[in-house]
């Protein structure tokens, strides 16, 4: 996994929590190079992630949105996350991200990027 430059160097620490996540870590660069490929997907910035997922900012003008509006997605495979896909689906865009294409099984999604700044380092009162 390191090296790998689709993923932010802070993700290999995540391996500590224990050998599920390891093993997903070591999987992740393939399964991201399989998402593009298949999905007809160029990255287009700088990768990110949060608690539980990766997100590549990616250019997908074949499924109808602007060049780099859209973000793939790749979350860990665990209960959280299991249903992300379907919530989305059915909010249909509507007070949530639009769902532009996913992958339940393997935890992806492709999602219309937001505008805005960015808020992680607010509390989370002031970012609401």
């Amino acid at each position: 996994m390191s090296g790998d430059p689709l993923l932010p160097p802070a993700l290999a620490a995540w391996a500590a929590r224990g050998p599920g996540w390891a093993t997903w870590l070591d999987g992740l660069p393939r399964l991201l190079s399989d998402l593009l490929a298949q999905w007809e997907l160029v990255p287009a910035g700088a990768s990110r992630h949060g608690r539980t997922a990766v997100m590549v900012p990616v250019d997908s003008a074949s499924v109808g949105a602007a060049v780099g509006d859209s973000v793939l997605k790749v979350a860990y495979p665990d209960e959280e996350t299991e249903h992300e896909a379907l919530a989305l689906q059915r909010w249909g865009g509507r007070g949530a991200v639009r769902l532009l294409r996913a992958d339940p099984h393997r935890r992806a999604l492709l999602l219309e990027a937001l505008p805005g700044p960015d808020l992680s380092d607010l509390w989370d009162v002031e970012a609401c």
